[in-house]
């Protein structure tokens, strides 16, 4: 198994380049993982998924879900880049 940064650094190139396909393998890898910070980051694929399939309820929710994990494991960082998602894809 590769560790968490390895993934998340992917999961942003694959964000970056609209690649479903490697988001949907990534989302499997951290459901793999288990640990709380995969659980987060694979709410955040599953939003980004969503979003980028037209699904925009179902992404809020995914999103949602992704900042409040983020905000108990005190990832600053992570809680801020859902929150600017969350707004993308209201301001769609």
């Amino acid at each position: 198994m590769r560790p968490i940064q390895e993934i998340s650094a992917d999961v942003g190139t694959a964000i970056d380049k609209y690649d479903l396909d490697a988001l949907q393998k990534l989302k499997s890898e951290l459901d793999e993982l288990g640990t709380k910070e995969a659980h987060a980051l694979a709410r955040r694929v599953d939003g980004t998924m969503c979003h980028y399939t037209g699904h925009l309820p179902q992404a809020i929710e995914h999103f949602e879900e992704a900042q409040s994990s983020f905000e108990v494991l005190d990832d600053r960082l992570g809680a801020a880049m859902v929150a600017n998602q969350i707004g993308n894809v209201y301001y769609e």
